[in-house]
């Protein structure tokens, strides 16, 4: 019997690792087949809000763009605001971005390359991209708008505001990607996630690491889905629109910018360090930059939405 004790007692040992495993097992299948189904019931909420959009789709020379505009319901001579969405994004969330000027300004809010059907031109660059806007704009009878990146659409915002300063009454930058101080001895070729994750299915079950990987509310999972309408947008800006600023240092003189422009950052940003923000603040011309830096915000900005307007109302009534 003294022999035959020890196996028993392995086997039990056994048996409970193989029931600790068969409820793992069990569980993930659970999580799995309920992420499933939520996940179903969450795209079809996305596709209806999405409906809601009054989008347009033009074509161009290279291919068509698509867009919202509220020209409709402003007055005929109100200035003109390009709201230029970054990563992820698409044309409701440009527009949705300008939100504090839907009532007061012509909003302009296009789906960049890849985005929301819009159609990439030549390498996808943030120049073409920058040269597509002017044919939108063209195509719009808009002489000059005030053009407003958030996050990742700054990096156009700044091209565009480089190549056509004609066009340009102002440079609105909100949490926005800053350029470098330095030309880097080496970057990333890609800045952007994995292609294996830009399906509904698995973004909605990463839900929960959305911010601690791309500094995404969790909340706002639905406004990115259908991942398949945003997937080849979020793919060039991985591989073309984000290395862009260290690719092609020399080609952001930043210092010669000559439009005036407003920065708004918060210093705890998740997402931007603000550290890299403050230092590359210094290359823009001093004479023509207001900085507006807040203490607490996140990437959103959140909770400043009185003091932003009342820093763009100056900004608007000095360079008109």
């Amino acid at each position: 019997m003294s022999y035959q004790e020890p196996v028993k007692v392995g086997n039990r040992r056994i048996s409970q690792g193989w029931i600790i495993l068969l409820i793992i097992v069990v569980g993930l299948a659970i999580y799995l087949v309920a992420g499933a189904f939520l996940c179903s019931r969450a795209l079809e909420q996305a596709k209806e809000r999405l409906a809601a959009y009054p989008a347009s789709y033009l074509d161009l020379s290279y291919g068509k763009i698509a867009y919202v505009d509220n020209g409709d319901k402003i007055e005929e001579d109100a200035i003109a605001i390009l709201s230029v969405h970054g990563m992820f994004g698409g044309y409701d969330q440009a527009y949705d971005n300008a939100e504090l000027f839907h009532k007061t300004h012509r909003v302009i809010a296009p789906a960049r390359f890849g985005y929301m059907g819009s159609d990439i031109k030549g390498e996808g660059t943030p120049r073409e991209q920058a040269a597509a806007f002017v044919e939108l704009l063209d195509a719009l009878d808009i002489d000059k708008v005030y053009i407003m990146g958030t996050a990742g659409g700054s990096i156009v915002s700044l091209r565009f505001a480089l190549d056509y300063p004609e066009r340009t009454r102002g440079l609105l930058l909100f949490s926005g990607q800053p350029p470098l101080t330095e030309k880097p001895e080496s970057f990333a070729a890609r800045q952007g996630p994995s292609q294996s994750i830009l399906n509904n299915y698995m973004i909605f079950l990463l839900k929960p690491m959305l911010k601690p990987l791309f500094g995404l509310n969790p909340d706002t999972v639905e406004t990115i889905m259908p991942v398949e309408l945003r997937a080849a947008g979020i793919e060039n800006d991985g591989e073309v629109t984000n290395p862009d600023l260290a690719r092609n240092f020399d080609q952001y003189p930043i210092e010669q910018l000559a439009v005036p422009t407003i920065i708004f950052h918060a210093e705890d940003d998740a997402v931007i360090d603000f550290a890299l923000v403050d230092a590359a603040s210094k290359r823009f011309p001093q004479k023509l930059t207001t900085l507006v830096f807040f203490e607490k915000g996140d990437h959103l900005l959140f909770g400043h939405d009185a003091e932003i307007a009342i820093a763009l109302e100056k900004f608007f009534s000095k360079n008109k």
